[in-house]
This record gives C-alpha cells, sequence and structure tokens, in this order.
C-alpha cells in the first residue's frame, strides 16, 4: 500500500528509525486509502518524521505525551523553517487521526490541546 515510499529510500531509512514508524505507516496507508497524492504525503511525511526525530530527541515516547510535544516542536521548527506554522495543520490531522483509531486519549472538553 505504501509503494510511494520506495521511490524515496532517505524517507524510507528515515521511516524505519522513526519512534512514529507504527503511527506513521498507518497514517500513511490511511492517506494512501483516501487517495491524497503522493507529492502531499511525502511532505506530511517529511514533517511527521522531523516530529517523530525532536519526540526522540525529548525522550517522549508515550503516545499520550505527544500532543504536548506540539508547541516545542512547532517553536524549535521555526528557528529553522520560517513556514513552521504551517506544519500545524498537519500535525493536527496526524494527531486527529490517532485519536479517532484511539491510540492516543481524546481530547477532553475544555482542552486547548
Amino acid at each position: 500500500m505504501l509503494d510511494w515510499l520506495s521511490a524515496f529510500p532517505k524517507t524510507s531509512e528515515r521511516l524505519a528509525g522513526s519512534p512514529l514508524k507504527q503511527y506513521l505507516i498507518e497514517y500513511l496507508a490511511h492517506l494512501t486509502e483516501q487517495r491524497y497524492p503522493t507529492k502531499t504525503m511525502r511532505k506530511y511525511a517529511d514533517y511527521l518524521l522531523c516530529f517523530g526525530e525532536f519526540l526522540a530527541r525529548h525522550k517522549v515516547l508515550n503516545a499520550a505525551q505527544f500532543c504536548a510535544a506540539v508547541e516545542p516542536f512547532l517553536k524549535e521548527l521555526a528557528s529553522r523553517l520560517s513556514s513552521a506554522l504551517k506544519v500545524r495543520h498537519i500535525l493536527n490531522r496526524f494527531l486527529g487521526y490517532l485519536r479517532q483509531t484511539g491510540s492516543i486519549p481524546a481530547l477532553e472538553p475544555n482542552d486547548p490541546g
């Protein structure tokens, strides 16, 4: 289902070593089922792999803590990438998918997450 990844060996390598590997494979398969263009999925994968690398550096390996890591990640990313805030929607969609599948807890009504 993720045959398109074979055309991007560096992305495949990063995915293989990512702490988000299980979640990303499921999410990218979901996007493939939704007929997202390969270019879009690759962009999503690259940003989500960056998020996974951030999580690993900061030892945030519990899925329930992923949401709390978004703002620190975006702040760090903004120091290197002027369009970092545009990544927020990619992270929100990914986290929404994880909530939908039960991988992370649903937001409480008063949770700004």
